[in-house]
């Protein structure tokens, strides 16, 4: 068997929907050349037994084995084509007219990467001896190159699909798209958790198909406005924003923010983020309290510093023991400053450390994929 220079068709990368689309064009093509079968098989030593055989009817191991000879034959540009195989035998195999279901006639169409590199054959077998018109050897060379671009296409999609992956996987927050069907019934038809761990009682398939069981994680208290404003997003089509603690921390706060799209089915979409806003929450509150600090502890020596300056300007300070008094006052005061500027300091450096530590570090936090 020839194997290819350049493997492109990873089993793992022809999903089920993909298989089931390149099975219909088979039965397509036998149809279309009045022939019994037609089959796409793929040659790739990538694959745990050297090829990739689809067709809507079961393949059996004459045809297998049949594909494979003639493939060694193939011509990457033209079509092979053995109209009577009992009394033209290229390949100078057994007798396929005694094979169940018995073989008589043989055509193949190359299947080619853009580089020239040939991957396979589409392939029309009938059971017995028979013809193809050129126009019907043109058709089943259309039919390869359709197969080509559909399955080229998939693979870059899937390619760029793993790329978006890889992204999403360093994004601090959880992607989704959310499905809500006119009965009411949630489900994920997209949910990537990013940097985040799934809370441990909860797989990642089991919230994918029921959503209320990550909606039963908001906190108690903030549930009953969490799924109001789903809801409301849902029959205004607005915008879905809210915040929400979870249930194992009330010290967590997250958010949800997403666009709300009605289908052609009914169907509403949404298309957003969780995201944890805690480290958003704890500056919130610790730049209020700088605030009042500023507002409040501060103005006292401040003021009383300003008060100082003032009585400086009015006095002649003819005095020493006068002077003395007023500079000691202006150096406790100085003294009273830099304690207090030096303590906000130390405490805004602590929050950004610990803020940057928690975006930065690469590592997730537990029970916070909502």
């Amino acid at each position: 068997m020839k194997a290819p220079t350049y493997s492109m068709y990873n089993p793992l990368s022809l999903e089920t929907a993909t298989i089931s689309e390149l099975q219909e064009l088979t039965e397509l093509t036998a149809l279309f050349l009045d022939k019994s079968q037609a089959i796409i098989t793929f040659f790739d030593t990538s694959f745990p037994c050297g090829y990739l055989t689809i067709s809507k009817v079961p393949v059996t191991q004459q045809q297998q084995e049949l594909l494979q000879l003639f493939f060694n034959r193939q011509p990457s540009n033209d079509i092979l084509y053995v109209p009577n195989l009992h009394t033209e035998n290229p390949l100078d195999t057994k007798n396929h007219s005694v094979c169940d279901p018995p073989i008589g006639f043989f055509a193949s169409a190359p299947l080619v990467l853009p580089n020239g590199t040939l991957v396979g054959t589409l392939a029309v077998l009938d059971t017995h001896p028979a013809t193809l018109s050129k126009n019907q050897q043109k058709a089943l060379e259309k039919q390869a190159y359709k197969v080509m671009q559909y399955v080229t296409c998939k693979n870059r999609i899937a390619e760029e699909q793993n790329n978006i992956r890889k992204i999403a996987q360093q994004i601090p927050s959880v992607m989704f798209q959310l499905r809500r069907t006119p009965e009411g019934n949630y489900s994920y038809d997209f949910f990537h958790p990013g940097k985040y761990e799934l809370p441990t009682e909860i797989t990642l398939l089991e919230l994918k198909k029921n959503p209320l069981l990550g909606f039963d994680l908001v906190h108690e208290k903030d549930k009953e406005k969490f799924m109001t404003s789903l809801v409301e997003s849902a029959e205004q089509l607005t915008p879905w924003s809210t915040s929400y603690r979870l249930q194992n921390d009330s010290q967590v706060w997250h958010t949800v923010n997403a666009l709300p799209e009605l289908q052609h089915n009914k169907d509403i979409v949404w298309y957003g983020l969780y995201q944890d806003v805690s480290h958003q929450i704890l500056y919130d509150k610790v730049m209020k309290q700088i605030t009042f600090d500023i507002s409040h502890i501060l103005r006292r020596p401040v003021t009383t510093l300003m008060g100082m300056v003032h009585l400086l300007k009015n006095d002649t300070l003819t005095c020493p023991k006068k002077s003395k008094e007023y500079i000691t006052h202006i150096e406790q005061i100085a003294e009273e400053l830099n304690g207090y500027t030096t303590e906000l300091h130390d405490i805004y450096y602590h929050k950004k450390t610990i803020d940057q530590s928690r975006m930065f570090d690469g590592t997730p936090r537990k029970n916070n994929a909502y």
